[in-house]
């Protein structure tokens, strides 16, 4: 059983707390079609879809400060989030390429130049703020016996007030962690990261409409013109953070907001994107890691 949350709301003022709630269900059992998935690709979505946010609201006299925990990510897992999150799903997962180019480009005197220009892209600063925390995330998946020694939890985390939402990108106090370590019950799983600044590109995997509209190429201006270059899992996390302020008109946003606010599932739409229903497909928990502790 997942713990109960919703004692510990105060719809009046101050921390609101509702009980987590499956991706799935924040869409009413519909989340949005990706286009360009393969096989693995579509039942590894499908099955992130099955996991749980937790939503937190803490209100303060002129604003609100939205907090959404996403589910345990392993670093293969997260590797699985940055292509669903990518606007190219040309090279699918691309693991190694991730690996090699997020060191090389710092590495090698031949991408000196090249640099320059990705240095120049819009929080640029908060990639390389965990560029290498995360790639050796990703690349140390499994301790020699096979068990998954860490695992990262991707935050969205918002300050809403009348006229504007804005990101958040600050790690989470130590009294809100606890609290969400609490109610998502890994106070019992060592080495778990809230990483807020993965909250665009956990947005940016429900919103494929907001993605597709940038292109499958840019440029290092983020233009669609040019020659540029294929925007895939190696870029995804970068791009996400580029263009985080776009990803605040989603969908998926909204209706995470609107249930954080009242616990209430939203109706659907006219104004939302077609979206295909799919069914959950039950798979071993020994292979697929999306899946949080108390589900399935």
């Amino acid at each position: 059983m997942v713990k109960d949350a919703d004692n510990q709301s105060n719809p009046d003022h101050g921390p609101l707390l509702h009980n987590p709630i499956r991706i799935n269900d924040v869409w009413r059992g519909s989340v949005p079609l990706q286009p360009g998935f393969d096989y693995e690709a579509r039942i590894d979505y499908q099955w992130l879809s099955t996991c749980t946010i937790t939503p937190h609201i803490n209100t303060f006299d002129d604003y609100n400060e939205i907090t959404i925990a996403g589910p345990l990510h392993s670093g293969s897992d997260l590797q699985h989030l940055f292509h669903f999150a990518a606007p190219s799903k040309k090279y699918r997962y691309d693991f190694e390429d991730t690996q090699n180019d997020w060191e090389q480009l710092y590495t090698d005197p031949v991408h000196a130049e090249r640099l320059k220009h990705h240095q120049r892209i819009p929080e640029w600063d908060m990639f390389e703020l965990y560029r290498e925390e995360l790639r050796t995330f990703i690349g140390n998946d499994f301790d020699a016996g096979g068990t998954i020694k860490k695992f990262v939890v991707p935050v969205v985390r918002i300050r809403q007030n009348k006229d504007e939402m804005k990101w958040e990108f600050s790690t989470l106090d130590e009294k809100l962690e606890k609290l969400f370590r609490e109610i998502m019950q890994t106070h019992d799983v060592d080495n778990v990261t809230y990483v807020p600044a993965l909250g665009p590109a956990f947005l940016a995997a429900f919103s494929p409409k907001i993605m597709s509209e940038w292109g499958p190429r840019l440029t290092y201006g983020l233009k669609s013109t040019g020659p540029g270059q294929d925007m895939g899992s190696t870029q995804a996390f970068a791009l996400s953070l580029a263009i985080a302020e776009s990803l605040l008109s989603s969908p998926f946003l909204d209706k995470m907001i609107r249930y954080a606010e009242t616990g209430i599932v939203p109706m659907a739409t006219s104004e939302e994107p077609q979206k295909e229903g799919i069914t959950p497909v039950p798979l071993s928990k020994d292979i697929y890691y999306f899946k949080d502790p108390d589900i399935g």
